[in-house]
């Protein structure tokens, strides 16, 4: 809970936590992805984190931009994966 009402941001220890282990957790995705896929090309874990922020960093921008453009399809759950497919092609 924020202290202060007109603060926009909280910097809390736990959801800075939660993001980190958010990250990983797309990362280790991403890695076992390529592992079991062929034609994706994996040097080592930390290009996978890199991957991973990128596509959370699209997905909060440019993912909520497509959301909201295509809110009267998005009660399909298979356009959820393809707005997410979109995004990682974005991303590569």
């Amino acid at each position: 809970m924020r202290s202060n009402p007109h603060q926009v941001f909280s910097f809390d220890v736990e959801n800075v936590m939660d993001i980190i282990l958010h990250i990983l957790v797309a990362a280790v995705a991403f890695y076992l992805g390529g592992a079991l896929l062929n034609g994706v090309q994996i040097k080592n874990f930390w290009q996978c984190v890199i991957v991973a922020i990128v596509v959370a960093l699209l997905n909060v921008t440019l993912g909520t931009f497509l959301k909201v453009i295509t809110l009267g399809l998005l009660g399909f759950g298979i356009f959820s994966w393809l707005l997410n497919a979109i995004l990682i092609q974005v991303a590569d």
